[in-house]
């Protein structure tokens, strides 16, 4: 055989009969619609899975914060149970308000000093609460109160003190402390 020859009987044998074509190219398309199904089936489950990594990281995340929580929690309750810590209620001031709107937690060996303000009510628009510590002479302050119900809020240390004092100023607050201003106070024990 020559190489014509040759090439003509390869061709001819090369290429599928009439006959099986049809089923071929059926299993073709069978194959090519299996693959695209099984294709989309493996984007989904990724994408379910990338979901799942995502709800992960954020209940890793909301679990980490509930434990910071917990650990703050713990560590003002160990504050507020240290026998070194004297705890001074300060009751309201004037005839409307005679009952305790804040307690005080102070431990003078660490001069640590915080406050709890739960049941201080809202101060009004365009005024705030201040904190006061008076020692002998004119009562300092200890910084201003933020509204919250959550957790004690620290407040400026002090060494010696024999009053707390809680006063309603004008926003930005105030060098001096006004008697009239006064809202709540609380006597230190000697």
């Amino acid at each position: 055989m020559e190489y014509k020859e040759r090439q003509t009987y390869f061709l001819q044998k090369a290429v599928l009969p009439v006959r099986w074509q049809w089923p071929v190219l059926f299993l073709l398309v069978i194959s090519i619609l299996v693959n695209i199904i099984l294709f989309w089936k493996i984007s989904i489950k990724e994408q379910d899975a990338m979901v799942a990594r995502q709800q992960e990281r954020q209940s890793a995340m909301q679990i980490m914060q509930l434990e910071q929580k917990v650990f703050q929690a713990e560590s003002e309750l160990a504050f507020m149970r240290s026998p070194l810590t004297e705890v001074i209620l300060l009751n309201g001031v004037g005839q409307k308000n005679n009952k305790a709107v804040a307690t005080t937690f102070w431990n003078k060996e660490t001069k640590e000093l915080k406050l709890n303000s739960s049941n201080l009510p809202e101060a009004p628009e365009g005024t705030q609460y201040q904190f006061w510590v008076q020692d002998r002479g004119e009562p300092l302050s200890a910084g201003f109160i933020e509204k919250s119900t959550q957790s004690l809020q620290r407040m400026k240390p002090t060494s010696t003190a024999r009053a707390f004092i809680i006063s309603l100023e004008t926003a930005g607050g105030s060098t001096q402390l006004l008697p009239e201003r006064v809202v709540a106070k609380g006597e230190v024990e000697p």
